[in-house]
């Protein structure tokens, strides 16, 4: 409780407050981490059975991070945003999806011509530290044109990344893989609207509503820092061409018949 009041209130000073959400970050993502590289582990070996096919697919597994990375903060903003703004004065919270939406439908007019002209990292990663910051600001307690100005902002950033998130999972898919590909992806999120309310719940029952929402805007810094880190996507592997295609190679025997008499 002396923590929640000194986040609030300020009588704690701004080294303890900064030390204080880092640590919440770090237990959040950390958690959240562990416990979606224990599950895509565990059912990673079912693809080595011939006769099952696993529902999950290694290839899927960077787009299910940057995804997961991506939907937690839309938890924050959806769950803990409007009881945010309610309690500073914004008497229909209503207008936050509104506007959020009206940025995510601008977003569909460049996103993705976008990445396609400059490639996925040097736009999903902005995309995602501006999704970020837009959230994390909305701490700050503006009235309503600034909360309405940033949940634009959100909206704008969020439908780029998770578009360009998208490609990145089907650039990832081999043709014959490609719904399990996509059903990895769509795992990420799923893993992020079970945990992410919980995280953020926590932390905002502990240190207050601002926190959780600082915490939730310090995930896709991290979704973009791994992105940054990883040095290539898993491409999908050359098959080789089948037997009847016009591109396989001769037989020895169809080079003999072939052969000038």
């Amino acid at each position: 409780m002396a923590v929640y009041h000194g986040l609030l209130g300020g009588s704690v000073d701004l080294p303890a407050r900064l030390a204080t959400l880092a640590l919440g970050t770090a237990i959040v993502a950390l958690f959240a981490g562990a416990c979606f590289l224990a599950t895509v582990s565990a059912l990673r070996p079912l693809g080595r059975a011939h006769s099952f096919r696993a529902p999950f697919h290694r290839n899927g597994i960077v787009p299910a991070f940057l995804n997961f990375c991506i939907q937690v903060p839309y938890t924050g903003f959806s769950g803990f945003l409007p009881l945010w703004a309610s309690s500073r004065g914004v008497a229909n919270a209503g207008l936050l999806f509104v506007s959020s939406q009206a940025g995510n439908v601008v977003s569909r007019l460049f996103g993705g011509r976008m990445a396609d002209r400059h490639g996925p990292r040097r736009v999903l990663v902005p995309a995602m530290i501006g999704s970020a910051a837009a959230l994390a600001a909305t701490s700050m307690g503006a009235g309503l044109p600034g909360f309405l100005a940033l949940a634009a902002a959100y909206g704008l950033c969020y439908g780029v990344a998770i578009v360009v998130a998208l490609s990145v999972a089907a650039e990832a898919a081999p043709a014959e893989d490609r719904s399990a590909v996509i059903n990895t992806y769509g795992f990420g999120s799923d893993l992020a609207q079970l945990l992410g309310p919980w995280g953020l719940g926590l932390v905002a029952g502990i240190w207050g509503l601002p926190a959780a929402l600082v915490v939730a805007g310090a995930v896709p810094f991290v979704g973009a820092g791994g992105f940054l880190l990883i040095r290539r996507t898993p491409r999908p592997a050359a098959r080789p061409p089948h037997p009847a295609s016009p591109h396989a190679p001769a037989s020895p025997e169809q080079r003999l018949e072939s052969a000038p008499r």
